[in-house]
């Protein structure tokens, strides 16, 4: 059986190279560094397509919500949308979504469970997770792998089901295009980061109202990327630059050697995910959260060292 799940991989794999020679897409950007290829996968054809295929779908506006961000993601990396129009675009297309679909909303336990307002939470939740999953795709294979150890940590160690159809098929499909990314042959493009963004929210929403997590699971899940945004926004508003404007003060561009600072992110990421595995009960597990912000601020610290 696992063959033919292969096999199928293999086919849209196959069918997202096509598709990336007859749409023409480009690095013109430069997205990575150290790319030195001039064709993309289309990686977000290439998870809508597993997610379409594999997950529980009951309604029509669950598609249309991710083909529709695969869309806007592949007319950004097209025309260089800007980031307000962007986000504007996000948030129709989410907003469309959600009043069709209540079972997406977030409603967080220590808050009041209003329509309107779990409406503006589950917004701001998701176009801040657009932004960060964007902030973060800035070295080749670091979105891609960090999304892989995240969804092995949930799937293996907190889910008490065994795994799922679509959570071993989604594994794989990371792990594949990790590989073809690593090795400069392809690139998530935007379309693949805001998919990749878009199935992750609706990931964690049913994750979240199944209790397999809670916020602080999710908060140390995602601390590098959060605690990392907030210190670029905090630099740029210091120096007085736009707040969604590319530069290169991410901690993953401070290392010179791309392949050391992708290997030191992820030791600390990991050692991270290891002290949650143990301690997320334990004091609510505030310490978690205080171990994530060593483990990011220790990155940080080396990869200033390496560039002294």
């Amino acid at each position: 059986m696992l063959s033919i799940y292969l096999f199928e991989l293999i086919i849209y794999i196959s069918l997202s190279f096509f598709l990336s020679f007859i749409f023409k897409l480009n690095d013109k950007k430069k997205i990575s560094n150290n790319s030195n290829l001039n064709v993309f996968l289309i990686g977000g054809f290439l998870f809508s397509l597993v997610f379409i295929r594999y997950f529980d779908i009951k309604d029509i506006y669950l598609i249309f919500f991710i083909l529709s961000f695969m869309v806007l993601g592949y007319l950004d990396d097209k025309f260089d949308i800007k980031v307000i129009i962007r986000f504007i675009f996000a948030f129709i297309i989410f907003y469309f979504f959600i009043i069709n679909n209540h079972n997406y909303l977030i409603k967080l336990y220590f808050l009041p469970d209003n329509y309107i307002f779990n409406i503006i939470i589950s917004s701001i939740i998701f176009l801040g997770f657009l932004h960060m999953s964007n902030m973060t795709d800035g070295r080749n294979g670091l979105l891609s792998t960090n999304y892989l150890i995240v969804y092995l940590f949930i799937f293996l160690f907190l889910e008490n089901e065994p795994i799922s159809k679509f959570e071993i098929i989604f594994l794989i499909s990371l792990i594949i295009f990790t590989i073809i990314n690593l090795f400069n042959i392809s690139f998530l493009g935007n379309s693949g980061v805001m998919v990749l963004a878009s199935i992750s929210y609706i990931l964690f929403t049913s994750l979240y109202a199944s209790h397999v997590t809670n916020t602080i699971d999710i908060l140390c899940l995602f601390s590098f990327q959060i605690l990392d945004g907030l210190r670029v926004s905090f630099l740029r508003i210091k120096n007085n630059k736009n707040l969604f404007k590319k530069d290169l003060l991410h901690v993953h561009y401070n290392f010179e050697n791309w392949l050391k600072g992708y290997f030191v992110y992820f030791v600390f990421f990991i050692l991270n995910l290891v002290f949650l595995y143990f301690f997320r009960n334990f004091s609510s597990g505030y310490f978690c959260l205080i171990f994530s912000t060593m483990c990011y601020l220790l990155v940080l610290l080396i990869s200033k060292k390496k560039n002294t």
